[in-house]
């Protein structure tokens, strides 16, 4: 049979306080961080219409921008708590993070790729381009390809990337 252990109550009543404050301070954090990551998204979102962006990248952005800040209030959170363990926490989502952009650094190339496409237009739906050997007409235009139909009725699909690095003419400017 196990033995009770005696509580200190003035060592309870300490811990208790102490992390009474930490939430405290943990909810302020919270509160701000969603406020700001809202005024952030909304911010963002009305720069990117004054550019006139495609309405999808806008709303991309502004979603990544919000989504950006509550992440940084989540790790002010999680530093509330965890204090000194904090480090190695940071250290493991950093490595984890550089893994997983490793694995998928094609896939971020095309998308952010395609959030260019879509933020500075260089050319529409409906414009002639040639890139990559490839010449035809702009029919669509998403995060990872653009899609093009050639003059014999073929599709070419184009990674975004590529229109990053590669020559693109644009014959219907």
């Amino acid at each position: 049979m196990l033995a009770a252990v005696p509580i200190d109550p003035a060592a309870l009543k300490e811990t208790l306080l102490e992390y009474a404050i930490r939430t405290a301070w943990a909810l302020f954090v919270a509160v701000v961080a969603i406020v700001l990551a809202r005024i952030v998204r909304r911010t963002s979102m009305r720069a990117l219409a004054r550019h006139r962006a495609h309405a999808n990248a806008t709303v991309l952005l502004g979603n990544l921008a919000q989504l950006l800040v509550l992440t940084l209030g989540i790790l002010v959170v999680l530093a509330i708590y965890t204090q000194g363990a904090f480090g190695w926490i940071l250290t493991s989502f950093s490595v984890l993070g550089i893994v997983v952009g490793l694995s998928l650094q094609d896939i971020g190339k095309n998308f952010f790729a395609g959030i260019w496409v879509l933020v500075e237009r260089p050319f529409r739906i409906g414009d002639t381009i040639e890139v990559g050997g490839a010449k035809g007409v702009v029919e669509e235009i998403s995060f990872r390809t653009t899609r093009l139909s050639t003059a014999d009725g073929q599709q070419v699909i184009v990674p975004n990337a590529n229109l990053m690095t590669d020559l693109v003419v644009v014959h219907s400017a």
